[in-house]
């Protein structure tokens, strides 16, 4: 069941990548960000009050890290809301799940925030080399713009891991909607503090706005529901083997929002991403099939 999960986050991430961005488009990139958080941290208490549920804060003395999930998840936001439009979606995803992969890797081999240490295998590196190869063909011909929101999407695919480990360790101990809206209520001070100081001259300001549809606001909802299930499946499955299940959500759902909405896709693009989904294939097949063969000379 949490395998299935892994792939279901997939796609609602890439869902969301989509729906921020149209957001992005009609506000900027650091309003929008301000107006996903607000969204969903309404909906998450909504939630906790519809459950009647309380925040489980009262004699929790945990580190202080272990509440900085939204923070750093506010990055993923910006960087994605920056990257839309400047690549594909596809790119976005397949980028931001290299990102995620190299993360998930380095998490997983340290045991870093309270993760289960998992010894590395050299095998690993074979398909992030292949995955290495697919960004160094997006980046062949790109101009400097495009250049940055590929910067911006493999650096997405670190805030996610980092943020939804230390989300969490911190459901773990309060529960999984409860970590979600602290989650959402820590990043908003961060989005407001961004627009104050860098979102001056967007439309929010400026009052020259383009409504976007109503279902553009649903990020927040969206964000909400990713972190809570991040949060159940997360501490059952180790970090590398989440980005991997989820690769195959988030690439299929790239490609099919990709289609439906018309979104150009140079050659080096569709080339780059296919060698990155291709690497990251590899290594998921590589590490069962070691997985496997250990198994047997332990039988």
């Amino acid at each position: 069941m949490f395998y299935i999960l892994s792939v279901f986050i997939g796609v609602l991430i890439a869902v969301m990548v989509f729906v921020n961005g149209d957001l992005t488009v009609a506000y900027g990139m650091y309003s929008a960000a301000m107006l996903i958080h607000i969204v969903g941290c309404a909906f998450a208490l909504l939630c906790l009050v519809v459950r009647r549920q309380k925040l489980g804060l009262r004699g929790a003395h945990l580190p202080l890290w272990m509440y900085l999930g939204g923070a750093v998840g506010y990055f993923t936001t910006a960087f994605n809301n920056f990257a839309y439009g400047k690549i594909s979606v596809t790119g976005i995803v397949a980028l931001s799940l290299l990102g995620q992969a190299v993360t998930s890797l380095v998490i997983d081999s340290a045991g870093l925030f309270g993760m289960p240490r998992t010894r590395f295998r050299a095998s690993s590196l074979a398909g992030l080399v292949l995955a290495g190869a697919g960004i160094a063909v997006m980046l062949a011909d790109a101009q400097l713009n495009a250049a940055l929101a590929v910067a911006a999407a493999f650096t997405t695919g670190v805030t996610i891991v980092v943020s939804r480990v230390i989300n969490a360790g911190l459901s773990e101990r309060i529960g999984g909607m409860q970590g979600s809206f602290i989650n959402h209520l820590v990043g908003l001070p961060v989005t407001v503090a961004a627009v104050l100081l860098f979102g001056r001259s967007e439309p929010l300001f400026t009052g020259v706005l383009l409504p976007p549809p109503l279902w553009a606001f649903t990020g927040g909802l969206l964000g909400v529901t990713v972190v809570y299930l991040c949060n159940r499946v997360v501490p059952r499955v180790s970090s590398f083997r989440f980005t991997l299940l989820g690769f195959v959500g988030q690439i299929a759902a790239g490609l099919a929002i990709d289609v439906l909405s018309g979104q150009p896709s140079s050659r080096a693009m569709v080339i780059g991403t296919a060698l990155i989904a291709l690497g990251l294939a590899a290594n998921m097949l590589l590490d069962r099939r070691k997985g496997a063969g250990e198994g047997e000379r332990t039988a």
